[in-house]
């Protein structure tokens, strides 16, 4: 399916001017592309996780949830945090973490992380 408005055919910045009939309501309007590398698909994972952790949804988890795993560069809660965010933005499978996940490290800091972890440490959890 074409798309509805090719990036080619969009201008890099427009400024738009308005004048009213009465000068001092003049109205100027930038508009610009984006590359919106920094926003997560599911922006209900912001609100979500803000509404867990003053629930204190995790400290069950930090209180009772012990596995005797290997902890290189994530911890064990890092981990339940992803499978906890994967589930949030819709991640059907383990391997969706990759791409509707991993990449948002704007999201990961959410959770004080500087990004997710990928499929591959997440599936031997």
């Amino acid at each position: 399916m074409p798309e509805a408005c090719p990036k080619e055919a969009l201008p890099e910045k427009k400024t738009l001017f308005f004048e009213s009939v009465n000068s001092q309501d003049n109205i100027q309007i930038n508009i610009g592309l984006d590359e919106f590398s920094e926003i997560l698909p599911s922006g209900f994972l912001a609100i979500l996780a803000s509404f867990a952790k003053s629930l204190g949804f995790f400290d069950p988890f930090l209180r009772h949830f012990y596995l005797p795993m290997k902890e290189v560069k994530y911890t064990i809660m890092d981990k339940i945090v992803t499978l906890f965010s994967s589930i949030a933005t819709g991640c059907s499978h383990i391997k969706d973490i990759n791409h509707k996940l991993t990449p948002y490290t704007s999201a990961a800091s959410l959770f004080g992380m500087d990004r997710f972890p990928d499929q591959s440490g997440i599936n031997s959890f």
